[in-house]
């Protein structure tokens, strides 16, 4: 009875810390699988937030040079490539400045936001890639990254699905000057991505100059495209004479024949069923929103039970047995990695030198024997700053303790040797079970170390991922969108800002020097110049003293900047404009230096103002970050009536700049587009 008793006993006190330790290591494996599927989750937003912005070959081939070794060389990769048989569309709002007259900030951005998005959603249907959004201009490409026969069917079909919608929005806001006008043009394009920071996929060639033309020489509600679109068209669609060269100087100095399709015919395009045509099926009750084909986000299932079923997946896929004998020796109950052991061994220490990493402030490598002392940890009492009960840090001292009374009761103990056989074949029994014990132990620190490693592989590509979405966009943007994984086409971000001040800085005389000849790769060594112009613009602007200011964008050799976009950079003294000031000053000196060391004699005229303006983000599925306001539209005019080197500014900048030291020079009154006359200034410097 007493052996009996004592053997229970002796299975209580093994079985119940094994028990412990194998529901508290199931616990912080089940904490590690739950973080690491949310970390995967965040990683799978941010990967499709990077693809939604750059196509799939351009993003994995930057992704993979950023992974990699840098490799040294005088100049920045350049990500282009060239596409000769590609049609391209632009697209622009007619009656956009009518539109916004009679709508608030947040109903133009909502407005903009589910008129692009479905346009993204037509782009998707006719097999184009949208490239771009410039304020109320559309433009995409049909042919890349997959060349197509029919780009130009597809090109046609995109502008007249344009019209369409376009035509919806009309009818609910009652603007009768709302419409589209639509250019089209066939040749050949470099596409790729330019700079260092807010990376834009932008395309160029002549052919997009002219693309770009034919919608400022069309008609609205009408696809105005040229000969070679005609060409391939053949008889598909009713054509008439689309005389624009009597509407636009360069089509009509470089001789361009023109054509206006005709919309009222039927369509002849497969894709353009009446099933898609908007409108079509509506409920007159519903809203813009379901009238543009936006429909609903399936839901998504929640974390909780993502993680019970990967454990549930994880327990069958792993055979305890097989891990047993792929880590582990079969005697020994030791790991095979000797590494693997050594990590096994210091693991129950894992977290005293964690809690004391974090008291003092350290790292896990700088924690040592005097960290121990100051904590007040001694074996005798081991209630501390660490924990609050009695518990063990140096286990092994007590295993000793045991093993030494052990063999001294074995020496001096004057018994039979009968009855030492018993007390031998009873420790050996303990062995066995405790070599169990061992043995689960160790499968327990397996699924452990594995789930840790697996989390941190997780996170270390959520930080370089991160890294890649505030390329895409400013952070304080991309992480609203990463808040959640069910966004909604109608889903805003828009911030009203007050006091932001905007910079245009273009090189004016950059269309003169790209040219398309066969001994500059057909215009890609141009625009590997631009590339290096760029990149130091944005290598400027990491600097410490510009870190106010935030890139908008890049359109063609124009760079746009804007400082004070958020409550921590818009500074009550108005510093964030003498930063952009200053900023301005530092990339009129870089060019001068490009042009020293490249035999050029590119001309930068830059503009500045400063206003309220709306900040926002067109497209919850293909998101870019723009600014809008009468303060931006002032500033590109400051830019386009500029002088060649130096830096205009409105009087607001120069209120502004003059009070902190800057001398300026009056210019007078300029004609500006759209504002009449206008007073500007040059700045010349700070005194």
């Amino acid at each position: 009875m007493l052996i009996f008793t004592a053997v229970n006993l002796a299975g209580i006190f093994t079985h119940y810390p094994t028990e412990v330790a194998q529901r508290q290591a199931f616990l912080e494996t089940r904490k590690c699988i739950e973080t690491r599927l949310k970390v995967q989750q965040e990683n799978q937003q941010q990967e499709g937030l990077l693809l939604s912005v750059l196509p799939r070959h351009v993003a994995m081939e930057m992704k993979a040079d950023i992974a990699g070794k840098p490799k040294d060389s005088m100049f920045h990769k350049i990500y282009i490539q060239r596409h000769d048989k590609v049609s391209i569309l632009f697209a622009d709002i007619c009656g956009f400045t009518a539109l916004s007259s009679q709508c608030t900030a947040q109903e133009l951005v909502k407005m903009l936001n589910e008129l692009f998005a479905r346009f993204d959603k037509l782009a998707m249907e006719n097999h184009c890639l949208r490239i771009k959004i410039l304020g109320d201009c559309y433009y995409c490409v049909s042919g890349l990254p997959e060349a197509r026969l029919n780009h130009a069917h597809c090109c046609v079909e995109m502008g007249l699905d344009m019209i369409d919608a376009i035509a919806m929005v009309r009818d609910l806001t009652g603007v009768e000057e709302l419409n589209m006008r639509v250019g089209v043009h066939t040749g050949r394009v470099h596409c790729g991505v330019l700079g260092l920071r807010k990376w834009q996929f932008d395309v160029w060639s002549n052919d997009v100059t002219l693309a770009n033309y034919m919608e400022a020489g069309g008609v609205p509600g009408r696809v105005h495209v040229t000969q070679e679109v005609a060409n391939l068209l053949e008889s598909d669609y009713e054509m008439e004479p689309g005389n624009g060269t009597d509407r636009h100087e360069y089509l009509k100095l470089n001789n361009i024949k023109t054509f206006l399709i005709r919309s009222e015919v039927t369509r002849v395009s497969a894709a353009a069923g009446t099933g898609r045509r908007m409108g079509a099926n509506d409920d007159p009750q519903s809203t813009i929103h379901h009238k543009l084909g936006l429909g609903k986000d399936e839901g998504i299932k929640g974390t909780e039970d993502e993680v019970n079923e990967y454990l549930s997946r994880a327990i069958d896929a792993r055979s305890i047995d097989r891990l047993r004998s792929e880590y582990v020796k079969l005697l020994l109950l030791t790991f095979k990695d000797k590494q693997l052991e050594r990590k096994f061994t210091i693991d129950y220490k894992s977290n005293l030198r964690k809690c004391l990493a974090e008291k003092f402030g350290i790292s896990l490598d700088s924690v040592n024997i005097s960290h121990i002392k100051w904590a007040g940890i001694s074996m005798n009492d081991e209630a501390n700053i660490c924990t609050a009960g009695s518990t063990s840090y140096f286990p092994e001292y007590i295993a000793l303790c045991v093993a030494v009374s052990m063999i001294s009761s074995a020496v001096f103990l004057k018994a039979s040797t009968t009855l030492k056989l018993i007390l031998l074949i009873v420790i050996s029994a303990v062995y066995i079970s405790v070599t169990q014990v061992e043995s689960t132990a160790r499968i327990d620190f397996l699924w452990k170390l594995q789930a840790h490693e697996e989390k941190e592989e997780m996170e270390s590509l959520r930080d370089y991922n991160l890294k890649l979405v505030g390329n895409i966009l400013p952070m304080h943007v991309a992480e609203h969108f990463l808040k959640t994984v069910n966004k909604k086409d109608e889903d805003l971000y828009y911030q009203d800002c007050e006091n932001v001040c905007v910079m245009f800085a273009s090189i004016s005389n950059f269309s003169e020097f790209y040219i398309e000849l066969e001994g500059n790769n057909e215009g890609v060594e141009c625009l590997r110049l631009l590339n290096e112009i760029i990149a130091d613009y944005d290598e400027i602007l990491s600097e410490t003293r510009f870190r106010c200011i935030e890139k908008i964008k890049t359109t063609g050799s124009t760079y746009m900047v804007a400082s004070g976009l958020t409550e921590s950079t818009n500074y009550k003294d108005m510093s964030h404009v003498v930063a952009v000031t200053e900023y301005a000053f530092a990339i009129k000196r870089q060019l001068e230096y490009v042009n020293e060391h490249s035999f050029n004699n590119f001309m930068m005229k830059i503009g500045i103002n400063v206003g309220p303006c709306v900040a926002g983000v067109i497209g919850a599925r293909k998101p870019q970050y723009d600014i809008w306001g009468n303060a931006v539209n002032v500033a590109s005019r400051m830019d386009s009536t500029g002088k060649a080197d130096r830096i205009q500014v409105t009087p607001e900048v120069y209120d502004v700049l003059s009070s902190h030291g800057y001398v300026l020079e009056c210019r007078g009154l300029i004609k500006v587009k759209g504002k009449g006359e206008m007073l500007t200034y040059f700045v010349l410097g700070k005194t």
